[in-house]
Order: structure tokens, then C-alpha cells, then sequence
């Protein structure tokens, strides 16, 4: 199973909640912990990513970022 958003299969068009503005996929969640992050097995990090059942339930999670506001958002998007 593979993130549909990680491998540029599709685009997340959302907009923000509060300002109406179009949130921008900043990536996975997981690749902000370090430094190294980015380089690191997904499926190791996902042992680490603070949802137990991620694995099992094929979700990866992204963080959106919206440039009006300054809210962001964290999202679960299920692996294809």
C-alpha cells in the first residue's frame, strides 16, 4: 500500500475552515519529527506516529498548512 498524496497520484484541494483560503500539503506528519525523518523507513516511523492502528489501517498522515490564517491541519489519508 502506498500514499496516493506522497507518490503525486492525486492533489488534496481543501480549504481552510476558518479563512476560506486553500490549504497546502506541507507532507507526512512523520518526516517533521528530526532531521532525518524524511530518510527514514515509513514503515519503521510508522510504529512511532502515534496511531497504533496506522499500519494496519493503511492511513498515512499529512500535515495542511494554510498561507491566509496560519492554521494547519493534520489529515489521515488511506494508502491505495
Amino acid at each position: 500500500m502506498e500514499c496516493p498524496l506522497c507518490n503525486g497520484l492525486c492533489v488534496m484541494e481543501e480549504t481552510c475552515t476558518s479563512c476560506g483560503t486553500d490549504l497546502s500539503d506541507m507532507g507526512r506528519v512523520m518526516d517533521y519529527d528530526d532531521d532525518y525523518s524524511a530518510y527514514l523507513n515509513i514503515a519503521t516511523q510508522k510504529q512511532n506516529d502515534g496511531d497504533v492502528h496506522s499500519t494496519k489501517e493503511n492511513l498515512c498522515y499529512h500535515l495542511f498548512f494554510c498561507k491566509g490564517c496560519g492554521k494547519d491541519l493534520t489529515a489521515a489519508i488511506v494508502e491505495i
